[in-house]
């Protein structure tokens, strides 16, 4: 059981357990990228469709005929073979992969053979909207990349469990006294340290995976057909920049353990001085 400065280990389990909570609601929210689309030949007055996305699910809004709009569940599907990605609507992960593979080969894929859900008071319905609303138009095609999304999506886990472990091991060693060096306080600035670093690397991957593709193409099918634009530009949304507040509490979580072990030194240096008896300036 730790009983020295047994506050700093406490503090830095509070703050790990923080930072996980933080990394897990932004692993499952979808607000990773949002931006908004208008068609590529509108009008000024025309509405202006939306798009969402995590890493998994979204919702894109399309806004053409009313406010109101209609709204279609989006899913991302990978063809790894070919590094591209794409946040698609169709019913079944075949279709949805078949159809990005028609994208990549350049093949006419008409905009819209998905379902669209309309929210109400009660619930939600599913109507089948109009396969001939857009046919594609012929443009060059930005996909997502998968090696990043993917890597993303690896270091994300990977920080998640190291800091669901640390956590774990603070209150052990706040509550218990584990002997094994593995689980001991001193190894835990390891796995804390580790987490961060892991964290750190998918916020520079999918920044990255943000600058070289989704600036150019939000990667939905609408834009990679050419039917649909950018109105302004898209942006990092909430769900991205929780991973920063994750990464501030690791580090805070780390720095507390390793001040900790500072004061600790330091207090053993001259507790071994006065021993020796030797002089200790204050």
């Amino acid at each position: 059981m730790v009983k020295v400065k047994r506050e700093y280990v406490l503090g830095a389990a509070v703050c790990t357990v923080l930072a996980v909570a933080l990394s897990i609601t932004s692993f499952a929210t979808e607000n990773w990228v949002q931006a908004d689309i208008k068609p590529v030949n509108a009008e000024v007055s025309t509405q202006k469709s939306h798009v969402k996305y995590g890493l998994f699910n979204g919702v894109y809004t399309q806004r053409l005929d009313s406010a109101s709009g209609e709204s279609f569940i989006i899913t991302m599907t990978c063809v790894f073979g070919e590094n591209s990605c794409a946040m698609l609507c169709r019913d079944t992960a075949d279709q949805r992969v078949s159809e990005l593979e028609d994208l990549i080969n350049g093949k006419p894929v008409l905009d819209w053979q998905c379902n669209f859900v309309v929210p109400k008071s009660h619930g939600i319905s599913v109507i089948r909207a109009d396969p001939n609303r857009f046919r594609a138009a012929s443009s060059e095609r930005v996909f997502l990349d998968a090696a990043c999304y993917l890597a993303t999506i690896i270091f994300l886990s990977v920080s998640i469990v190291l800091g669901i472990g640390s956590a774990a091991l603070l209150i052990w060693n706040v509550a218990g006294n584990p002997v094994q060096t593995l689980f001991s306080i001193y190894s835990i600035y390891y796995y804390v340290g580790a987490a961060a670093v892991s964290i750190l690397v998918a916020i520079i991957v999918w920044g990255a995976l943000f600058a070289a593709s989704i600036v150019e193409n939000i990667g939905i099918l609408v834009t990679l057909n050419g039917t649909m634009k950018y109105e302004g530009n898209p942006i990092l949304d909430y769900s991205y920049w929780l991973n920063l507040g994750s990464l501030f509490l690791y580090l805070t979580s780390f720095g507390l353990l390793m001040t900790r072990k500072y004061l600790m030194d330091n207090e053993n240096l001259i507790m071994h001085n006065i021993n020796q008896g030797n002089q200790v300036i204050f």
